[in-house]
């Protein structure tokens, strides 16, 4: 399991895909495969309380992160699917004040 906070408080939270399916399902759009159809990436904004699932291509099971200077969070590696990945993560936008 990795989690990295970001510098507007969001928190990106992220497990392996090799451990079955979680109890987060995918939005019917992100869903890729009709076995696991859950999601085990989020993106939690603990200021309101709001989960936001995410897609991962890959399994990061024994992979590795690093934040760049530009607040991109770089993870790389992983197992099978996700050995010699990089996945970069930009930061989330900052919420709109449009209203």
């Amino acid at each position: 399991m990795h989690m990295q906070l970001f510098y507007n408080n969001k928190v990106l939270v992220f497990n392996c895909t090799s451990f079955g399916p979680s109890f987060l399902p995918l939005p019917s759009t992100l869903c890729s495969s009709s076995s696991n159809c859950t999601t085990h990436s989020l993106l939690l904004d603990p200021t309101i309380f709001y989960l936001s699932p995410q897609h991962l291509l890959s399994n990061t099971f024994c992979s590795s992160a690093s934040p760049l200077p530009d607040s991109t969070l770089l993870q790389s590696g992983g197992f099978s699917s996700g050995n010699r990945v990089l996945r970069p993560c930009p930061p989330p936008p900052p919420p709109s004040t449009t209203g």
